[in-house]
Protein backbone atom coordinates (compact mmCIF):
# COMPACT_ATOMS: atom_id res chain seq x y z
CA UNK A 1 0.00 0.00 0.00
CA UNK A 2 1.66 4.02 -1.01
CA UNK A 3 0.98 6.54 0.99
CA UNK A 4 0.66 9.76 0.75
CA UNK A 5 2.56 12.26 2.56
CA UNK A 6 0.90 15.49 3.24
CA UNK A 7 2.43 18.81 4.52
CA UNK A 8 0.35 20.69 7.29
CA UNK A 9 -0.83 23.32 4.34
CA UNK A 10 -1.71 20.55 2.23
CA UNK A 11 -3.95 18.99 5.27
CA UNK A 12 -5.72 21.79 6.14
CA UNK A 13 -6.87 22.45 2.62
CA UNK A 14 -8.42 19.06 2.41
CA UNK A 15 -10.33 19.77 5.72
CA UNK A 16 -11.32 22.85 4.73
CA UNK A 17 -12.72 20.68 1.47
CA UNK A 18 -14.14 18.23 3.40
CA UNK A 19 -16.00 21.10 5.79
CA UNK A 20 -16.69 22.72 2.91
CA UNK A 21 -18.75 19.82 1.17
CA UNK A 22 -20.13 18.88 3.93
CA UNK A 23 -21.67 22.33 4.26
CA UNK A 24 -22.69 22.13 1.06
CA UNK A 25 -24.61 18.74 1.26
CA UNK A 26 -26.41 20.14 4.40
CA UNK A 27 -27.79 23.32 2.17
CA UNK A 28 -28.96 20.78 -0.39
CA UNK A 29 -30.30 18.50 1.72
CA UNK A 30 -32.31 21.76 3.37
CA UNK A 31 -33.64 22.83 -0.42
CA UNK A 32 -35.32 19.57 -0.35
CA UNK A 33 -37.06 20.14 2.82
CA UNK A 34 -34.46 18.13 5.09
CA UNK A 35 -34.46 14.33 6.27
CA UNK A 36 -38.37 13.34 5.25
CA UNK A 37 -37.58 12.15 1.43
CA UNK A 38 -34.95 9.90 3.34
CA UNK A 39 -37.51 8.12 5.37
CA UNK A 40 -40.76 8.87 3.27
CA UNK A 41 -40.74 8.26 -0.85
CA UNK A 42 -43.61 10.14 -0.89
CA UNK A 43 -42.70 13.79 1.16
CA UNK A 44 -45.44 15.24 2.35
CA UNK A 45 -43.69 18.09 2.66
CA UNK A 46 -43.04 19.23 -0.78
CA UNK A 47 -46.94 19.20 -0.71
CA UNK A 48 -46.41 22.71 1.22
CA UNK A 49 -44.43 24.24 -1.72
CA UNK A 50 -45.53 26.13 -4.46
CA UNK A 51 -44.07 24.93 -8.09
CA UNK A 52 -41.97 28.48 -7.96
CA UNK A 53 -40.39 27.28 -5.16
CA UNK A 54 -39.50 24.10 -5.93
CA UNK A 55 -37.98 25.32 -9.41
CA UNK A 56 -36.10 28.19 -7.46
CA UNK A 57 -34.58 25.17 -4.75
CA UNK A 58 -33.72 23.15 -7.56
CA UNK A 59 -32.08 25.71 -9.34
CA UNK A 60 -30.26 26.55 -6.42
CA UNK A 61 -29.40 23.13 -5.48
CA UNK A 62 -28.10 22.64 -9.21
CA UNK A 63 -26.28 25.25 -9.29
CA UNK A 64 -24.37 24.56 -6.08
CA UNK A 65 -24.05 20.92 -7.38
CA UNK A 66 -22.09 22.50 -10.48
CA UNK A 67 -19.44 24.72 -8.00
CA UNK A 68 -18.81 21.47 -6.26
CA UNK A 69 -18.22 19.32 -8.80
CA UNK A 70 -14.68 20.72 -9.27
CA UNK A 71 -14.16 19.80 -5.71
CA UNK A 72 -10.39 18.25 -5.81
CA UNK A 73 -9.50 14.27 -5.96
CA UNK A 74 -6.28 14.99 -4.75
CA UNK A 75 -3.43 16.86 -3.47
CA UNK A 76 -2.00 18.12 -6.94
CA UNK A 77 -5.94 18.91 -8.21
CA UNK A 78 -4.51 22.85 -7.88
CA UNK A 79 -6.67 23.81 -10.92
CA UNK A 80 -9.44 21.55 -9.99
CA UNK A 81 -9.39 23.51 -6.48
CA UNK A 82 -9.09 26.99 -8.37
CA UNK A 83 -11.93 26.28 -10.47
CA UNK A 84 -14.17 25.24 -8.00
CA UNK A 85 -13.54 28.22 -5.90
CA UNK A 86 -14.53 30.29 -9.43
CA UNK A 87 -17.71 28.60 -9.12
CA UNK A 88 -18.38 29.05 -5.57
CA UNK A 89 -17.77 32.26 -5.75
CA UNK A 90 -20.39 32.73 -8.55
CA UNK A 91 -22.87 30.71 -6.48
CA UNK A 92 -22.67 33.21 -3.55
CA UNK A 93 -22.93 36.34 -5.75
CA UNK A 94 -25.80 34.53 -7.43
CA UNK A 95 -27.31 33.51 -3.82
CA UNK A 96 -26.57 35.97 -1.21
CA UNK A 97 -29.09 34.98 1.44
CA UNK A 98 -27.42 31.83 1.34
CA UNK A 99 -23.81 33.50 2.81
CA UNK A 100 -25.26 34.79 5.91
CA UNK A 101 -27.38 31.20 6.75
CA UNK A 102 -24.46 29.02 5.55
CA UNK A 103 -20.67 28.52 6.26
CA UNK A 104 -19.95 28.10 2.42
CA UNK A 105 -17.97 31.43 2.55
CA UNK A 106 -15.77 30.67 5.41
CA UNK A 107 -14.73 27.81 3.67
CA UNK A 108 -13.92 28.97 0.76
CA UNK A 109 -12.19 31.55 1.97
CA UNK A 110 -10.06 29.33 4.14
CA UNK A 111 -9.20 28.00 1.20
CA UNK A 112 -7.80 30.81 -0.57
CA UNK A 113 -5.89 31.87 2.17
CA UNK A 114 -4.43 28.56 3.00
CA UNK A 115 -2.86 28.06 -1.30
CA UNK A 116 -2.03 32.09 -1.36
Amino acid sequence: MRYIQYTPDEVKVLMSCLLLAREAFTLIRNLGLGRFGLYDLDNPSLDALSEETVRRNLNIAGQLAEAMHHLPADKDSVNDLECMLLRMEQFLSKNPPLEGQYRLRVFSDGIKESIS
